[in-house]
């Protein structure tokens, strides 16, 4: 795992701050800014996993693998976490029998390849969880009414899980193989132990481990009683915690160690799934955690977070009764001053005049994944029966406006005719997000926003379950009514749907405003999702009023969270770890998309088809991402690229986003001549599961290969473990047809075959760009300094980021580097080294051998060469340090210079160059931030004041404290002017948003290096002056351009506020305002005329 070699850095923080600045007013009795927007803050807790060392895999089982000619990646425990082969091949011959017997044959065949003995791969040792085939739209239709399952023979996946002293691993253990249809097998992940001791006794109470587990992640009881409230289906106890309408679960589990045997341990499941109420510590905001507590000591092996954060027409007849208005996609993207028009459409269970879309039986072809209509459930006898309300088989959704102490949730709209068609009135657009709505006739158009969200969490439902999100594979469902096994604990778990979710009670605080999560817990516990409502927020999210619930890509995310936790890794464990974590914010953005894009839904209007949630963002290219992700430079080298978004997994997932993007359309243009993507009919007739996705267009085949890799991975998959899975995938499903499609796309991501990883939680995990099924270049670089002489250290990186990225190459003493091999095609360098700052180079890789030469220029303002700099704020010599993992800033509270400027404007910094008097004619600027500080104040991440140990800005970073525009003066001490006074500068350069961001916030790619010419100008000394920074810059961030109908609220950047109240507190009005605060990463400084490029 490389890092950038820079002899003035260590190790990049591991730790990352509030998405807002520091400074709040001193008489806040709560933080808004530490939860942050999107987890994204300071109390967002990551996974843990505090098991200690590993077990190196033994001479023989590395043989083992040799001899199948496979490719295997070790866990922790000592086995194989993935066991594939990057080529065409198989790791078995073909076998006969059931799949869960062949599987279970061919783990005993090579028992020895995973540790295990013999007796290890019994039945009372490994039991088998489930043998699912990989079945196709058609066929899970019929497997829903009733008809044959499978036909033929069929891939299949097979989950074992290893059992110790009668109770089930709850983290690890588990084994899965999968089989192509002639039985051979394709791939294995496993997290089994080799070591069976079990190692304490369970001598915990319940009620202890409860406490535990709920002390280590900052749940504060304060003495609250547990109460026992009964046993779930799965045998855990079930506990009540006053105030909180959640069941808390505590189940006995093992739980395997590398150095510690096996541990008996209690599975805890603490929770609390909605806003506002009494906080335990939490200021109301929701919170869901899964902790392993070890049964003996009571420490917490495992903890996993499990909030993931994201004109009327004519009525239908009444025979075609129930039906549904909504909105297909989202309603038109709102205009200041302008009422959002009522332009739904009419969904009818049953064909009908005026019914824009049949979600029930269609000339006797049943459109729902589902026995009977959405707002049907069975009863004991069999029989459906409707609920006259938005309560069904698949979903339960109603307001939550308050907390579960009001319970709102308790009366969803209800429609005695089954005529869902409650009117839409814009309330909460038209009034400018005025809480008055709330108490008008219209209830702020609550019964449309809960109706629309009951119908695409139905949606959401059938279009997975025809990709394989069946019961056998844990979905959410009252009654399990397609399942051919006994899954009756599974049952009982439909999505639960909060609309408005903490509108009144949360306020217009980060609590109640500019989000959506969802929380997926263990089949057979009903998940949970929360939809609010969205508002321009001072110094935080500037989006436009508008409400979730009516946005189905913000629906589609959330649902997507439990499609992808619920099918990967068995039905207790889901998704784990770092990149897992991101894959699975990118995996419900793919889902949300391609469910748009396949109903041809997307685009409504002129917005990006791939973009996220356009709607409630404002922002119709990038929605809620840095990117489109049709539209991203990001690959496998880019791993925590944005300062403000390490802590949380939405960044790094657009990594993978970008990557499967590819692919899809990789495969898209592979088969579009038989199967055009834009033959509509088509598209729409595979996503309702009529056609096999053999005879769809490419990007069904693309989404059925990512849902069946969801069934191979590991919990805690890395991006190159998941790649492996849909690879396998499609030797199992298409026999391999669309391997070096899909080689080559991932080759040129960065997750070729040589890439690598040491785990799920490396963030340094290294690039690759070999395709190893087609030709590839060898590619060497020199680095040529401009003018003579030789660079010392120069780091070459793939895409357009530099700071916490890893290498592709490195050079030491002007030598050539290594030879690497790519994946031909065009790629975008940035090549940075001591001295010479940073430049962009695009280059073309053919194939055979090839030396690529870059040109490097001397930053005549370089630390490393010894220019000084002096001025204003703390932090100075990062602002000239050659790398943007660091910067300079001037910040409230901290020490000022009594000279300097009280607000940003006219901060500045001067460079007295390196070399004495040069040509200027090109500077590059950075404005991006760097995450928090991490533990030692004297880390890379905690800059110094100059001359003094005091650490200065360790704290988070804002985004719109970074810089928007500046102006550039000289002077030339050598022409006898005095460069200590401001009358010796010359303005040379003076820009306007030069970092132009827009709403609804800065982003990584708005902030990051750009490139500005000068005029050419003779200079021993430069100086960079402050005009704006983003806060009072942007013009999009002011209270004239988010005129607000609240009084709770003032949007605008530099002078608003907001209020906050903790649980039981008082209001408090809070100014999050940045108009004392800037920052600057870097400015360089380079000779001659410049180039005439701006990025």
């Amino acid at each position: 795992m490389r890092r950038p070699f820079i002899a003035v850095l260590a190790a990049a923080a591991l730790a990352a701050g509030a998405a807002y600045g520091p400074h709040a007013s001193a008489q806040s009795t709560v933080d808004p800014l530490a939860y942050g927007f999107q987890g994204e803050g300071g109390l967002f807790e990551q996974d843990l996993d505090a098991r200690t060392g590993a077990l190196a895999p033994s001479a023989a089982q590395q043989a083992a693998v040799r001899a199948l000619g496979a490719r295997a990646v070790w866990n922790p425990l000592g086995s194989p976490k993935v066991l594939t082969r990057d080529d065409a091949g198989y790791l078995s011959g073909p076998q006969a029998g059931s799949p869960a017997d062949v599987a279970r044959g061919w783990v005993r065949k090579n028992a020895g390849l995973f540790g295990l003995s013999a007796r290890q791969t019994e039945v009372a040792a490994l039991e088998l969880l489930k043998a699912v085939p990989l079945a196709e739209g058609p066929e899970l239709r019929a497997k829903m009414r009733g008809g044959a399952y499978v036909t033929g023979r069929q891939p299949f996946v097979v989950t074992f899980r290893q059992v110790f002293a009668g109770a089930p691993t709850g983290q690890d253990g588990l084994l899965t193989v999968g089989l192509d249809p002639e039985g051979r097998v394709a791939f294995v992940s496993s997290s089994v132990t080799r070591d069976a001791r079990v190692t304490n006794k369970a001598s915990l109470s319940v009620v202890q481990a409860y406490e535990a587990a709920a002390r280590e992640v900052g749940v504060e009881l304060d003495g609250a009683a547990l109460t026992a409230a009964g046993t779930a289906a799965n045998g855990a106890a079930l506990l009540s915690l006053p105030g909180v309408a959640d069941s808390q679960r505590v189940r006995l589990v093992t739980v395997p160690t590398a150095k510690q045997g096996v541990r008996l341990a209690y599975e805890v499941i603490v929770i609390k799934s909605t806003p506002g109420g009494r906080g335990y510590g939490h200021d109301g905001n929701p919170f869901a955690w899964t902790s392993l507590v070890d049964g003996q000591t009571g420490a917490v092996l495992v903890r996993v977070n499990n909030l993931d954060h994201f004109a009327d027409t004519a009525e239908p007849s009444g025979d075609s009764l129930p039906y549904w208005k909504v909105f297909p996609n989202a309603p038109n993207f709102p205009k200041a001053g302008v009422k959002t028009p009522d332009n739904r459409q009419s969904w009818c269970y049953l064909p009908g005049a005026d019914c824009a879309r049949v979600l029930g039986e269609n000339s006797g072809k049943p459109n729902t994944a589902g026995a009977q209509a959405f707002d049907e459930i069975l009863s004991d006898n069999g029989m459906a029966g409707p609920t006259f309300s938005t309560t069904g088989n698949n979903a339960k959704t109603a307001p939550s406006r308050v907390s579960f102490l009001t319970p709102d949730a308790a009366v969803p709209p209800v429609s005695p005719t089954r005529t869902y068609n409650f009117p839409f009135t814009d309330q909460w657009h038209s009034s400018g997000c005025n809480p008055s709505s709330f108490v008008t006739p219209g209830l702020n158009d609550i019964d449309a926003a809960t109706t629309n969200l009951f119908v695409m969490h139905n949606r959401m439902h059938d279009w997975s379950y025809y990709l394989g999100f069946t019961e056998e594979n844990y979905n959410a469902q009252v009654d399990n009514v397609g399942s051919e096994a006994d899954t009756e604990q599974q049952e009982n778990d439909p999505e639960i749907g909060n609309s408005q979710s903490g509108s009144v009670g949360g306020g217009p605080t980060f609590q109640g405003r500019d989000n959506a999560n969802q929380i997926t817990l263990n089949d057979g516990i009903a998940p949970i999702t929360n939809q609010y409502l969205w508002e321009p927020l001072q110094a935080g999210f500037y989006a436009p009023c508008t409400d979730g619930a009516f946005d189905m890509g913000i629906v589609g995310h959330e649902y997507g969270h439990m499609i992808s936790n619920r099918m990967t890794a068995g039905p207790d464990t889901g998704l784990s770890g770092m990149q897992a974590s991101s894959m699975g914010e990118s995996w419900s953005d793919l889902m949300a998309t391609e469910y748009l894009n396949g109903y041809g839904l997307a685009p409504y209007a002129n917005e990006n088809r791939f973009s996220l949630a356009p709607y409630v963002t404002g922002d119709l290219q990038a929605g809620i991402r840095n990117y489109g992700p049709n539209k991203s430079p990001l690959n496998y080298s880019d791993l925590e690229y944005d300062g403000n978004g390490v802590t949380s997994p939405h960044a790094d997932g657009e990594i993978w986003n970008a990557t499967q993007i590819d692919v899809r359309q990789a495969l898209a243009a592979k088969y579009g001549d038989r199967f055009p993507e834009g033959n509509k009919a088509l598209q729409a007739a595979c996503a309702d599961g009529l056609k096999a996705s053999a005879a769809c267009p490419g990007n069904r085949r693309w989404i059925q290969l990512l849902f069946d890799g969801y069934l191979l991975q590991p919990s805690q998959t890395t991006m190159l473990d998941s790649r492996d899975a849909i690879l396998a995938s499609d030797k199992m499903r298409y026999k391999g047809a669309n391997l070096p499609t899909l080689w080559a796309a991932y080759a040129k991501r960065g997750m070729g075959a040589d890439a690598s990883s040491a785990g799920v939680a490396d963030l340094s995990s290294e690039p690759g760009f070999r395709n190893p099924m087609g030709a590839n270049g060898t590619v060497r670089f020199k680095p040529v300094v401009e003018g003579g002489g030789t660079a010392k250290l120069v780091n070459v990186f793939v895409g357009d980021y530099e700071a916490r990225i890893v290498p592709v190459a490195v050079s030491e003493n002007g030598a050539t580097t290594k030879a690497e091999q790519y994946a031909p095609g065009t790629y975008k360098l940035l090549v940075q080294g001591e001295g010479f700052g940073a430049r962009r180079l695009t280059v073309t890789v053919k194939p055979g051998a090839q030396t690529i030469t870059l040109p490097l220029r001397k930053n005549l303002a370089s630390l490393a060469s010894g220019a000084k700099a002096t001025g204003n704020g703390g932090n100075l010599d990062k602002i000239h340090d050659d790398t943007e993992n660091t910067n300079w800033g001037s910040v409230e509270g901290a020490p000022r210079d009594p000279a300097e400027a009280p607000t940003v404007r006219d901060k500045q910094v001067t460079v007295d160059l390196a070399g004495g008097a040069s040509m200027v004619g090109e500077v590059q600027v950075s404005a991006a931030n760097r995450p928090v500080c991490a533990g030692d104040a004297t880390a890379d991440g905690c800059e110094q004041q100059a001359g003094d140990d005091t650490p200065y800005d360790t704290g988070g970073q804002s985004r719109f404290a970074a810089l928007r525009s500046f102006e550039i003066l000289t002077c030339d001490a050598t022409a006898g002017k005095d460069c200590s006074k401001d009358a010796s500068f010359t303005s040379v350069l003076v820009t306007r948003d030069a970092f132009p961001a827009g709403p609804p916030r800065p982003t990584a790619p708005d902030l990051n290096l750009r490139s500005f010419t000068v005029r050419p100008t003779k200079a021993t000394h430069v100086r960079i002056k402050v005009l704006d920074n983003q806060c009072t810059g942007g013009q999009a961030f002011t209270g004239k351009a988010n005129i607000e109908g609240n009084p709770l609220n003032d949007a605008d950047c530099t002078t608003g506020f907001t209020t906050a109240a903790a649980a039981g507190a008082p209001t408090t009005v809070v100014s999050l305002s940045q108009k004392k605060n800037v920052r600057i990463s870097e400015l360089q400084v380079f000779a001659g005329s410049g180039s005439a490029a701006r990025r």
